[in-house]
């Protein structure tokens, strides 16, 4: 799976000017990395993981850690998976590696595309507003 989203996204990267990948401050992570990453996560033996990728771009970290979950948790059979993004020109490769994870992975993925900075999003559960969720304050 994994190696897929990271042919599709290089297929994507060179198909854009640097200029245009440095104005956005897109960076990619590489697979080496994201395998790495998603080797640190302490994940709950449960049979539904729920996962926030807070800067999904193309999907990579995500897909990474899915697979991630398949070895190492055959117990996990569902897995709720949150991906925010903001840019809109990474948005149909993300929806389309999101579509493949889906029908690719073992366990079951129920996934939801959120276009949205994930930090201004949280914004007001960590600033102590009236806004704040109950929970964080």
């Amino acid at each position: 799976m994994l190696d897929y989203i990271v042919e599709q996204t290089d297929r994507f990267v060179s198909s854009k000017p640097k200029d245009l990948r440095k104005s956005f401050g897109q960076f990619f992570t590489s697979k080496t990395t994201a395998r790495y990453m998603a080797g640190m996560l302490t994940v709950p033996r449960k049979e539904t993981i729920s996962v926030i990728d807070p800067g999904a771009g193309s999907g990579i970290l995500s897909a990474a850690v899915i697979e991630m979950i398949e070895k190492n948790h055959p117990d996990t059979n569902e897995v709720h998976l949150t991906c925010y993004e903001t840019n809109s020109d990474i948005m149909p490769l993300l929806e389309a590696n999101i579509e493949y994870m889906t029908r690719t992975a073992k366990v079951k993925l129920r996934i939801t595309i959120i276009n949205e900075n994930y930090i201004l999003e949280q914004s007001d559960d960590f600033s102590g507003t009236l806004m704040a969720s109950q929970e964080h304050q």
